[in-house]
């Protein structure tokens, strides 16, 4: 078959020399579409020295609200149980072109979220490139339904809105280029997976507050309280932290103090699948302005006549 074009969305913020933890903290922003022919050096090149996003967005902001679209499908299987040989053997039954390829931890060991060591064991992605593209997010759940049946080890979030992936390695290499894109319209049986998608309903966008009762797991696994917690210190997001669909297993937030001298809660995690407010979370205004004067050794009390907070402290004599 003829060469033809693809799209993907990359982030000019993502730098392949760098960490997760550096690249998370960075890749919320700076995403542009490019389109490349499907060739196996083009291929190559975006999955080994970019990161990149199989989804379109109507700014430069990747996250949920700003999904317009899906251009290709990353197949993503991080746990073993999918191995090397039966992903490349599948794929020799596929009816459209594709690449599997290893991910960075591929045959590595890795710490899980209690401290443990996972053996190296195969990890791996599979880039799809689709025809047309998905505009439709009940079609996105349908299609997504349809892959989780066929490959009930696959990573659950391999097909969220605003999921991206961090570049790969050679390591296990598989190119085609014979039969063209995934027609997803054609997939059989397309029509069940649509039926089953709930139907949509609108909901009020409503901000997720912190609160000084909040409890969040330290760097540690030790729980404590967010009022306890010092801005700076290295704890679990007390949304994700500990969430199966984390690629990580490591500390993933912090409390810090903005501009205006109040604190907020910051998740690299939930800033990189557009959660949150760029994964920022602000606290509840009075539990904010608590947090705050404690830092500086000053009490708080409640002026009853006139219902409001106020501030002070206790000097010698």
């Amino acid at each position: 078959m003829e060469n033809y074009k693809t799209r993907i969305s990359v982030c000019s913020k993502y730098d392949p020399t760098k960490g997760k933890d550096y690249n998370n903290n960075r890749v919320a922003n700076g995403w542009t579409l490019e389109e490349d022919t499907w060739t196996e050096a083009s291929v190559r090149k975006r999955t080994t020295q970019d990161g990149i996003s199989g989804n379109e967005y109507s700014t430069d902001h990747r996250s949920n609200e700003n999904w317009v679209g899906t251009n290709a499908i990353m197949l993503d299987f991080d746990d073993g149980r999918m191995t090397e040989s039966q992903l490349l053997d599948d794929q020799k039954s596929w009816n459209h072109d594709s690449y599997i390829y290893s991910s960075q931890n591929h045959q590595k060991p890795k710490i899980d979220k209690d401290g443990k060591t996972i053996p190296p064991c195969d990890r791996l992605r599979g880039l799809i490139p689709l025809d047309p593209p998905i505009t439709d997010p009940s079609d996105l759940k349908a299609v997504e339904a349809y892959f989780k049946a066929k490959y009930p080890t696959i990573d659950q979030s391999f097909m969220g809105p605003s999921r991206y992936f961090a570049h790969g390695t050679t390591e296990v290499s598989s190119f085609r280029n014979s039969q063209g894109p995934l027609k997803w319209k054609e997939i059989p049986d397309l029509e069940k997976y649509r039926s089953a998608v709930p139907a949509q309903t609108w909901r009020k966008k409503t901000e997720t507050l912190i609160c000084l009762s909040d409890k969040v797991l330290d760097a540690c696994g030790v729980e404590k309280m967010i009022r306890d917690v010092k801005p700076d210190d290295p704890i679990y997001c007390p949304y994700c932290g500990k969430s199966d669909l984390r690629t990580g297993d490591g500390h993933n937030a912090v409390i810090m103090i903005n501009d205006d001298g109040m604190p907020f809660l910051f998740c690299s995690s939930c800033q990189s699948r557009g959660l949150g407010n760029d994964g920022v979370y602000n606290f509840e205004k009075v539990d904010g302005y608590v947090y705050r004067l404690a830092l500086d050794d000053k009490l708080v009390f409640i002026d009853t006549l006139k219902a409001r907070y106020m501030g002070g402290c206790i000097e010698p004599g």
